[in-house]
């Protein structure tokens, strides 16, 4: 019970005495809910709920039964014997409007609603309350950590964070406890908001008592790091001296390695010994990419020990981009109605790459000041003072802004990356069927595309696919050509081709199978993914490696389908078995190709073209009807196909070049001239 709160029991009730900043004093006959909090009847018949330390009358009810039964509910939200927590309710409009809800809820006997996420890290402050703590700046925070775009995550990982802090300072009288660890590891993509993070969790930090100022220093390698032997260590404790009571914020930490030849690991070693040293002093927050981080945190015992908050941040989507740029405008003072927010969504879902926009809230940023220059280019150019409202962004605003991003020459340069894929194409020997399904789906993916853009489809078509055939068939190449393609048609930022196989994929031991599969998926990122033979991922029943890369690929292939291709690979029997085995394939798997064999003519006619393309080399006319008659002959013995097709005729050609030139050996260098060089004839051709 609290020295400014009395009560005393009596036959007709509870008699409270309240004191109240003026020095009144109040007895009032109510009921005693919990510590702090009472209800009691007016002389007009309605009842109200008090807080008693404070001589607030927070609401009324019109009965006893409902204004218990609210009462109730309030006594389970917060500590109500504290004096201060009136701050709560009269500076904190989220407490408020809930409030209000419950007792709307109440009056009409319904649910009440659950306690929205931003108040309940406010109703944790007065668990921790203490003379160093400060509600104003808390509530600040939070308001701040709740208003950034996206970052779930993050904000359920602080909140745990607080559930912490509170668990100790309930222990606080009965277990020896030494001072929380709140060093710090913010792990992601650049600009996904971990600098303004930082500034927030130090607020937050120094609003609970746990730091003494809450301030942020902001450095970097260069600032850490010197050149010349005995000046890292001064730099280093120049830094943490200058953030002591408050945060040192270290970006791209991981630059801090270095080699062997700089002072990189001094800085480290001497970081680490004034963590220690000024331990509860200061916080540190080591900031950048997740896979350098960890590799980091991971090579040093001092940061592994030291460093036990790892917060994750990841790429926005375009959808929160685009809420990030409204938020900006609006912020500033220009209005934004619903076409033009609708135009801003579109725009950048065209820009995405990887369900991403490249530079997160940066490019935000950037996007915004874009905007904002074309409305002062247009409100400037009105001499007549036609504009009516000159805060009001239009739609052609935000499509002048977002076109620069893309001008009319890379369109030309894509374009024609575009149209050398589809002469490629055209231009392969056979595969007649395969060029026209794959023209056909090809031209559906952009068109797919184009639908997401402009809002007509939710989601950007899925773009893998799966071919079936033997060796030597033309998979692999038509493969690179589809890259190209959807290159320039501005679907893969990349378009480049990574082949890949079961070994590419599998690891030998526990725990590093996934680990090389995201490796590869990240060299593939932006083209195209090629696995050949690829069922045999399914092919080991003890180890369960090649499972374990199968539902890694099918997560990747799912995460990541906006900008990657993953072609599997294989012969029809092996790959439909593969299917069977994982539904996931299947569903994730829009498009399917079945490459045949060759025909006898197709075989002589790539051949000819291989010679030719490769060293220019022409076949002399009893060369070339005996080059047909032999592939005729072997197509015939192997019944009506030859195995390897497309590299069988790769070793055939070479074995011709390899005849040619056993034959011109043979003659003196100086007689080889440049027809000999380029002739091949019957006796180049094997006879069996």
């Amino acid at each position: 019970m609290n020295e400014w709160l009395t009560y005393s029991k009596r036959n007709d009730g509870i008699y409270y005495n309240v004191e109240d900043d003026n020095d009144r004093q109040y007895t009032v006959s109510g009921e005693l809910i919990i510590d702090g909090l009472a209800i009691h009847q007016e002389k007009s018949g309605i009842w109200t709920i008090d807080h008693i330390p404070t001589a607030v009358m927070m609401t009324n009810m019109p009965s006893y039964e409902t204004a218990r039964n609210l009462a109730e509910y309030m006594s389970k939200l917060i500590r109500w014997g504290e004096r201060e927590v009136v701050d709560l309710f009269c500076e904190t409009t989220d407490f408020k409007e809930h409030l209000s809800m419950a007792k709307k809820a109440v009056l009409n006997k319904q649910t009440i609603p659950e306690v929205p996420e931003r108040l309940s890290y406010k109703l944790e402050f007065f668990y921790i309350q203490n003379e160093k703590t400060d509600f104003h700046r808390f509530n600040k925070a939070i308001d701040q950590l709740m208003g950034m775009t996206g970052l779930d995550v993050f904000k359920r990982q602080v909140l745990k964070m607080i559930y912490s802090l509170v668990g100790r300072e309930k222990n606080s009288d009965n277990i020896r406890q030494n001072k929380p660890n709140i060093h710090m590891a913010f792990m992601g993509p650049a600009g996904t908001g971990k600098t303004e993070m930082a500034r927030i969790m130090s607020d937050i930090f120094a609003s609970l008592g746990y730091l003494d100022k809450g301030h942020l220093v902001e450095v970097d390698r260069s600032q850490l790091v010197a050149e010349h032997i005995g000046k890292t260590a001064p730099k280093v404790k120049k830094a943490v001296s200058k953030a002591l009571g408050g945060t040192l914020f270290i970006d791209e930490a991981y630059s801090l390695v270095g080699d062997e030849q700089d002072f990189g690991p001094e800085a480290i070693a001497t970081l680490i010994k004034e963590m220690e040293d000024h331990k509860g002093e200061f916080m540190v927050i080591l900031a950048g990419y997740q896979a350098d981080m960890e590799k980091l945190i991971n090579s040093n015992e001092g940061f592994r020990s030291r460093i036990k908050q790892h917060f994750h941040f990841y790429d926005y989507t375009p959808e929160q981009v685009a809420v990030i740029i409204q938020n900006i405008l609006v912020d500033k003072g220009y209005i934004c109605p619903d076409d033009v927010k609708k135009e801003i969504t579109r725009a950048i879902k065209g820009q995405a790459k990887q369900g991403k926009v490249d530079g997160n809230a940066r490019m935000a940023r950037n996007i915004a000041e874009e905007i904002e220059e074309e409305l002062n280019i247009r409100v400037g150019k009105d001499r007549e003072q036609k504009i009516k409202n000159t805060r009001m962004i239009t739609v052609e605003d935000v499509k002048r802004a977002t076109d620069k991003q893309a001008n009319n020459q890379n369109r030309q340069e894509l374009e024609s990356i575009k149209q050398s894929a589809i002469n490629k194409l055209q231009s392969l020997i056979g595969l007649q069927d395969i060029k026209t399904e794959a023209q056909r789906i090809l031209n559906t993916i952009v068109i797919d595309n184009l639908r997401f853009q402009n809002g007509l489809s939710p989601e950007k078509t899925k773009m893998h696919m799966v071919f079936y055939g033997p060796p030597g068939t033309g998979k692999t190449t038509v493969a690179r050509v589809m890259g190209e393609f959807l290159k320039g048609a501005g679907i893969l930022s990349n378009g480049h081709f990574i082949e890949a196989s079961r070994s590419d994929l599998v690891a030998g031991y526990v725990g590093q199978t996934a680990l090389k599969t995201k490796d590869i998926i990240s060299k593939a990122m932006g083209g195209i993914l090629f696995i050949d033979e690829a069922y045999s991922l399914a092919s080991d029943d003890t180890s369960g490696f090649g499972k374990e890369a199968l539902d890694t690929l099918i997560k990747e292939m799912e995460d990541h389908a906006d900008n990657l291709v993953v072609i599997l690979a294989g012969y029809r029997k092996d790959m439909e078995k593969l299917m069977d085995l994982n539904e996931g394939l299947r569903s994730r798997i829009p498009y399917h190709f079945d490459f045949p064999h060759y025909s006898a003519e197709e075989l002589y006619q790539m051949a000819l073209l291989q010679l030719k393309q490769k060293d220019g080399l022409i076949l002399s006319e009893e060369a070339s009807k005996w080059l047909q008659v032999y592939i005729n002959q072997k197509v015939k013995e192997n019944n009506g196909f030859i195995d390897g097709d497309g590299r069988w005729i790769r070793n055939l050609t070479q074995e011709i070049r390899n005849n040619q030139a056993d034959r011109l050996t043979l003659l003196d260098q100086e007689a080889i001239t440049f027809e000999l060089l380029q002739e091949i004839e019957i006796t180049d051709i094997p006879k069996d």
